[in-house]
């Protein structure tokens, strides 16, 4: 998986989306799509960390999507300062790539088969992206003991639903088992998009907000940009020891959205 900033995780969730037209800045409607019609996205996205025990993180999120096999996915770290940089996941169609910046090295591996109707996945520790929006609920289902519909809010210009879930941690020790924090995502079920994900610690740990900031949808994206050339300086995972499959990720295939 891909760590973001010391101990913290990024999990990322991609849908299967063909190339249709013109780039479009999110306005409302505008990202829902005729049945049968898939759609190619450019998303960007900021995860804001705070952590009780060990410094926080910052990292900016671009994420190109063309087709089941065609994914670019750049993870860039603003803070802490000593471990700026970009690391990048590309399917280019035949391989999976992933170079990681604090290491320097790069590695291949082959495309998983997926199952039809499902995305592929992306290294991942928050909900954030898309996500079929008639199974929201399912979703929540399998990983919450207990949610509830709390809001509606606006974000990027689209109406979105709030959903609250709680407790995110569970721990146990000589004083007994303990439990806590609170998560939220709020989610553009039209187009079956999470815009926004939180989690309150409440002491277990880290908190973060992880929340899209841009978001257009039927993108004409060069070939170009689903070709992966090692930064100069990287060196093949495997010959330095390292874990050829460190950017394959373990997040199973999602359904994708109509």
């Amino acid at each position: 998986m891909l760590p973001l900033a010391r101990g913290f995780v990024l999990i990322l969730v991609a849908m299967p989306l063909a190339l249709f037209g013109a780039s479009r800045s999110t306005d409302a409607g505008e990202g829902a799509a005729a049945d049968d019609v898939l759609r190619t996205f450019y998303l960007e996205a900021t995860v804001d960390v705070e952590d009780e025990h060990g410094p926080g993180a910052l990292t900016h999120l671009r994420w190109w999507y063309q087709a089941p096999d065609l994914v670019r996915a750049e993870f860039e770290t603003l803070e802490p300062a000593d471990e700026a940089g970009t690391s990048v996941l590309v399917w280019d169609g035949d391989q999976q790539w992933f170079y990681n910046h604090r290491e320097g090295t790069h590695s291949a591996t082959p495309l998983p088969d997926l199952p039809e109707g499902m995305h592929p996945p992306l290294p991942v520790s928050t909900l954030l992206g898309p996500v079929p929006g008639d199974d929201i609920e399912a979703l929540l289902d399998e990983i919450a003991e207990e949610w509830r519909l709390i809001d509606t809010a606006t974000l990027l210009g689209r109406e979105v639903q709030v959903y609250e879930w709680g407790p995110t941690w569970h721990s146990s020790g000589p004083d007994g088992a303990r439990s806590g924090g609170t998560a939220r995502v709020s989610v553009d079920t039209g187009d079956g998009m999470i815009l926004r994900s939180e989690v309150d610690a409440g002491g277990g740990g880290q908190s973060y907000l992880a929340e899209v900031t841009r978001l257009d949808w039927n993108v004409a994206v060069s070939a170009s940009r689903f070709e992966f050339t090692p930064p100069a300086g990287s060196q093949p995972a495997d010959a330095q020891g390292g874990d050829s499959s460190s950017g394959s990720g373990s997040a199973t295939a999602v359904p994708a959205p109509n």
